[in-house]
């Protein structure tokens, strides 16, 4: 990553994990970045971890409007948006259950092998459980005047 991001977001997932909403900048491109943070052994607070999902500033609409939408399904397997990465990749954002637990998912999903029909999760997502939909809502709402301001720019 060209560098650590900005910070625009955090909520406490559970006692050693948080989401955090942060705008990055890759290959000279800003980037909206949902993502599971750590407290760092060090003292330097909490460090982005490799689980989250990464998206082009333009796709923020969708974002949006996917979470959005999650508050009308929050129970069972039910997929309200899917954001074109690649023509190999596309994150999903839905609901699933998970040991009888409904949970929230943003997730990177790919073709992960040559002629490959069938699309697969990856490890980089976010899941939650679903009575932090509204802090999950208040974040992606966070991003609302940086992603503007740089949209202007």
């Amino acid at each position: 990553m060209d560098d650590e991001g900005r910070v625009v977001s955090v909520f406490s997932k559970s006692a050693s994990e948080a989401v955090g909403f942060a705008i990055s900048e890759w290959k000279g491109e800003h980037r909206i970045d949902v993502r599971i943070y750590i407290s760092s052994i060090t003292d330097e607070g909490l460090v982005p971890t490799r689980k989250g999902i990464s998206l082009e500033l333009g796709q923020y609409s969708q974002l949006k409007d996917g979470v959005t939408r999650l508050g009308d399904v929050m129970s069972g397997d039910k997929l309200v948006a899917r954001i074109k990465k690649t023509d190999r990749a596309e994150v999903r954002i839905g609901t699933n259950i998970y040991r009888g637990q409904a949970l929230i998912y943003l997730r990177t999903f790919a073709l992960l092998e040559a002629g490959a029909s069938e699309w697969k999760p990856t490890p980089k997502g976010v899941s939650l459980r679903v009575d932090l939909y509204p802090k999950l809502l208040e974040g992606v709402e966070a991003l609302v005047p940086v992603v503007d301001e740089l949209q202007d720019n």
